[in-house]
């Protein structure tokens, strides 16, 4: 089961995250792919971005809890004080 983990984008980058665009083509559309990585994830997970009750930016990642990215993710969130929500 998918949940979606979303944090304040300024703090994570502050901390050292990376989040990044990428554009591709399917059947001549454009599609642009957000993805988030910190800490010990495995790779870059699909990130999106949000806005909290104060209009400010949030980065929303998809992880399942018995995921490759869940553990390490939420380790690095909690190391670096940042709190985040899981729906």
């Amino acid at each position: 089961m998918g949940l979606d983990i979303c944090f304040n984008k300024a703090l994570a980058l502050k901390a050292g995250g990376e989040y990044s665009s990428e554009k591709r083509v399917y059947d001549e559309e454009t599609i642009i792919i957000n993805w988030f990585r910190a800490g010990k994830m495995q790779g870059a997970a699909q990130a999106g971005l949000a806005l909290d009750n104060n209009d400010k930016p949030l980065i929303c990642v998809r992880a399942n809890k018995w995921g490759r990215n869940y553990a390490p993710l939420t380790e690095w969130l909690s190391n670096n004080n940042i709190q985040y929500t899981e729906a």
